[in-house]
């Protein structure tokens, strides 16, 4: 299971909204919060990306609008 924070920019360390996915894949959640993307934009106007954390509540991973998600990193 993971989270997806909402986040309005790159240093905000708050997120606008958190919504909860159920999968077990990082890849799937990634997939799933690009989807849900121009929802929660249309709800939150000020959400410019979104990172993924896991069930230990860290941060594996992180994209914010004009980011070319083929080339996106996995957060170490």
């Amino acid at each position: 299971m993971f989270s997806i924070e909402w986040l309005a920019s790159r240093s905000a360390t708050e997120p606008v909204e958190r919504t909860a996915y159920d999968g077990v894949l990082q890849r799937a959640a990634f997939v799933h919060a690009q989807s849900a993307f121009a929802a929660v934009k249309q709800k939150h106007p000020e959400v410019h990306g979104f990172r993924i954390i896991d069930e230990g509540g860290e941060e594996v991973e992180r994209w914010f609008a004009g980011d070319d998600y083929r080339q996106r990193r996995p957060q170490s």
